[in-house]
């Protein structure tokens, strides 16, 4: 399931859900960030922070984790079509 966001910058996407790699029928894939889920990484490291990560979350984008390592996630942003 994907997380809708209500408000750009929703501290709720931290809660979004693994979904895979398929994209979810009537959505549109519209970015992908590589983001640090250990709570360690520094900024101008290859993953972006979580800060940095709420810094691009959209109102009413959806959200879901499509790849998750140890340290790192893939986290994808949809819109409905």
């Amino acid at each position: 399931m994907l997380y809708r966001a209500k408000s750009d910058k929703d501290l709720g996407v931290k809660g979004c859900k693994i979904i895979g790699q398929g994209i979810p029928l009537g959505y549109e894939l519209t970015e992908k960030f590589f983001v640090d889920s250990s709570g360690m990484g520094q900024e101008g490291e290859g993953a972006l922070t979580f800060g940095q990560f709420l810094n691009k979350v959209k109102a009413g984008r959806y959200y879901g984790i499509t790849e998750a390592g140890q340290f790192q996630v893939y986290i994808a942003e949809f819109k409905r079509i």
